[in-house]
């Protein structure tokens, strides 16, 4: 469907189709920079939606990039490049500063540790040859989770021990070896 729609609008032969999925995955790294310029801004509810928007762009990329028939290496990469932004670093500093900032260096070794467990995780998937199910948690569901739950603590009170848990599990199961079914 979406190939109809630019064959029909689009001369192949001047136009390189690799782009638009490109383009797609930029609008999530854009999201991404959004969620870390609220959060500098100390828009904290705001945040979550630019993750989770991003989430949508990630999503969109691949599908475009699959049914135009242009999916490439480059396209690969620079979507695990602005995954790293917009569910690794985007989510974790939004979550220490809405829970972890007291915790001092352990809050530290947790906004490392999520982010490093997702780098490696994205890294994997990078060198894998994808087979129906991914190895791990992909780094977008567990960011996206982050976010979402990130913009209830606001208004309820989450203690400080379900933070806790939370990042270390998720990060654990980003780079764990449980398949997780394409949906």
């Amino acid at each position: 469907m979406i190939r109809e729609f630019f064959k029909e609008r689009i001369d192949r032969e001047t136009v390189d189709l690799k782009w638009v999925p490109c383009m797609i995955t930029m609008c999530n790294l854009s999201c991404g920079i959004f969620a870390l310029l609220a959060i500098i801004k100390k828009e904290f509810q705001l945040a979550p939606f630019f993750v989770l928007l991003a989430g949508l762009f990630d999503v969109l990329d691949g599908r475009v990039a699959r049914s135009l028939d242009v999916v490439s290496d480059l396209g690969k990469e620079l979507d695990s490049l602005s995954d790293i932004i917009s569910f690794g670093i985007a989510p974790t500093i939004l979550v220490w500063n809405v829970a972890l900032l007291d915790l001092g260096g352990l809050g530290l070794l947790l906004v490392l540790l999520f982010p490093i467990a997702g780098a490696l995780r994205l890294a994997r998937y990078n060198i894998s040859d994808f087979e129906g199910a991914y190895v791990g948690v992909p780094i977008t569901v567990a960011g996206s989770i982050l976010a979402f739950i990130s913009f209830f603590a606001l208004k309820y009170l989450i203690p400080i021990e379900i933070w806790i848990v939370l990042i270390i599990l998720l990060s654990y199961l980003m780079i764990s070896k449980v398949k997780i079914p394409k949906l």
